[in-house]
Parts: structure tokens; sequence; C-alpha cells
């Protein structure tokens, strides 16, 4: 499956540079960043999550409580299927799909 990762460096750099936020517990990391949407509202993306499983869900209010304190109304991620039985256990719903193909 083809998909759109930054390179090691260019998220090194949007973190240094604020463009992403790092989130640590343990040997859990989360990286986000925020985007506003059409209406204006602020979502908070996850754009990686890695490491231990536990200490990753462990800081799961923490992130969320970051987040709104940042004016975020919204957390989207998207993953593996796997996520989603993982994260409905913390609120989250699946709003859609996310298809690719290589060309």
């Amino acid at each position: 499956m083809a998909r759109n990762f930054d390179e090691i460096e260019d998220v090194v750099a949007k973190v240094k540079a604020g463009q992403y936020h790092w989130h640590q517990n343990g040997s859990g990391f989360c990286i986000t960043s925020f985007s506003t949407n059409k209406r204006g509202k602020v979502i908070m993306q996850g754009r990686y999550i890695f490491g231990d499983l536990e200490d990753t869900m462990a800081m799961s209010d923490q992130i969320d409580e970051w987040g709104r304190a940042h004016g975020a109304v919204e957390f989207v991620m998207d993953g593996r299927l796997g996520w989603q039985r993982i994260l409905k256990n913390y609120g989250w719903s699946t709003v859609g799909v996310i298809m690719s193909k290589e060309l």
C-alpha cells in the first residue's frame, strides 16, 4: 500500500518548528498537529502513534485535554483497521475509510 509518510528528518524538523507536537509516556509516543477546517474549527490530528500500547493509551486523556486547551474540538487520525477495536474503548468512532493505490 502506498502511503505518504514524512521522512524522519521532516518529522523532527516539524516538531522543532512547533508544527508537530510530541507526546510521550514511558515507551508510548504520539505526534499530533492542528489544522482549521472550513468552518473555522480547530482539529487535532494524530500524525503518528507508536511504541508500547499500554503506555500510549495511558496518556489518551492527557492528550485530549492538551488538545482542548489549544482550542481543538475534535481529534482525528487514520491508521490500520486494528485501531478501531482498541480506540472504541476510548470514545473514538469510525467516520470513514481512507483508500490508496500505487500509481
